[in-house]
């Protein structure tokens, strides 16, 4: 529409059109999945969380595995080859136990310096809740929850096997290396006790005792040497004895031959023995879980079967519980920033914790062995209040009035307790006398 208006005395004329407004952009409404979207920062955070995640796994658990070969396999007792195999096995196993904790204090380091540099802060700014900000290291968190799964039930069998089978080969291998002086050390299954005052090489042992009893035929030998000299190889050893005596028995005791000796070669009574049991943990899975009604009608068994499965599908998920329970008690403190050093009490206080909880843990899994069905009870019931404690925590640091209405719900109750302590209990009292 167009409106033509002639000005008074200057015969000009003036043109009005109407014109319809461009239409206005509706921006989209926020949705869950919106919130909870990575983008740029969020993928940026995964990486950091991630590469710390490992780079606290490595930096602590290759001591700890080094260590452990150290105290429990020295190296002169095994082959390379065996020696590699056994390293592998060990770090599958240590890995497995470790990794829920490990990842739970690479996330509290990292979320340190996010506070420290003010990205949370920002973030927090931005509007995103606490669960938003926390998604990141909830991924890392749920990886490191696969890995475990993987090493529990594809690497793990395999390890186990490997570590038996090693432990059974330095029992019949017979390295005098393994053995302690001026200990008596006994062999039940070879019937076999050696003694030794002292060590002059790990081949070579002084003032030597053996006692060697045969279930098949009923004798017992004693051999008593000055020296002792190891022989053989892997799986053939054998102790060169030298300048000593030997007395043998028969089963009732009733005959004795002693025979003095320069030189004598002593063979452990483990020739061609080999290993026939098959323990839970070397199982794979479908085998472990085909054998649950094998075990479950052995008490004994029972235990046993319960703490393998335990550790292979319960223990793993630690990963996301511990990350879960770490990231609401930081946002619960109100980690922001540090300036005034609340995030590095937070990220202390909230790393101690983590830790006794996980070795509350690994205590309840492995006296599942001991008690059985009461410990897996433990277990799964602090996994339970584990899980919502932090669903607790996230939503008081998303709504903090959530933590005042608690608070005043207590002191409402506590109020309560108070007023029926000095007002009906005397009341109900005074009517029980009346009655009476």
């Amino acid at each position: 529409m167009a409106l033509n208006l002639a000005t008074w005395g200057m015969g000009m004329t003036i043109q009005f059109r109407e014109t319809k407004a461009p239409p206005v952009r509706q921006m989209p409404a926020e949705t869950w999945a919106s919130n909870y979207r990575l983008g740029t920062v969020g993928r940026w955070m995964v990486a950091h969380i991630a590469a710390r995640a490992l780079l606290v796994t490595l930096a602590l658990s290759v001591p700890v595995i080094l260590i452990s070969l150290r105290v429990h396999v020295p190296p002169f007792a095994l082959s390379p080859e065996r020696m590699a195999r056994m390293v592998l096995a060990i770090s599958g196993m240590i890995l497995s136990n470790s990794i829920p904790a490990l990842v739970a204090v690479a996330i509290v380091w990292t979320f340190f310096h996010f506070a420290a540099d003010g990205l949370v802060t920002a973030l927090r700014n931005a509007g995103r809740s606490a669960t938003a900000i926390a998604m990141p290291a909830l991924i890392v968190a749920l990886a490191a929850t696969g890995i475990g799964l993987g090493l529990t039930n594809g690497i793990g069998p395999g390890g186990a096997r490997t570590i038996h089978d090693t432990i059974f080969f330095l029992r019949r291998d017979f390295n005098i290396g393994l053995l302690t002086p001026g200990e008596f050390h006994e062999f039940d299954r070879e019937g076999v006790t050696i003694y030794f005052g002292r060590k002059v090489s790990d081949a070579v042992v002084r003032d030597v005792f053996i006692q060697q009893s045969s279930r098949t035929s009923q004798t017992q030998k004693v051999y008593k040497a000055e020296t002792a000299v190891l022989g053989g190889t892997h799986g053939a050893r054998a102790l060169v004895l030298l300048n000593g005596s030997a007395i043998i028995a028969n089963g009732n005791a009733t005959h004795f031959r002693q025979v003095r000796f320069q030189r004598a070669v002593w063979w452990p009574s483990t020739a061609g023995q080999s290993r026939s049991s098959v323990h839970f943990d070397e199982m794979q899975t479908p085998a472990l879980v085909a054998s649950a009604g094998h075990a479950l009608a052995d008490p004994k068994l029972t235990r046993f079967w319960l703490r393998e499965v335990v550790k292979r599908f319960l223990f793993p998920c630690l990963a996301l519980s511990h990350a879960l329970l770490v990231l609401s008690a930081l946002f619960a403190w109100g980690m922001n920033t540090d300036r005034d050093r609340s995030a590095w009490i937070a990220s202390t206080a909230v790393g101690g914790l983590i830790l006794v909880i996980h070795a509350i843990f690994v205590f309840l899994s492995e006296i599942t062995g001991l008690i059985g069905a009461v410990a897996v009870g433990g277990f799964v019931l602090l996994f339970g209040l584990e899980i919502a404690g932090a669903i607790v925590l996230f939503r008081h640091a998303d709504d903090p009035s959530i933590g005042g209405r608690v608070r005043n719900a207590v002191a409402e109750a506590g109020n309560w307790l108070v007023s029926f302590r000095f007002t009906f209990a005397p009341r109900a009292r005074k009517a029980a006398k009346r009655a009476g």
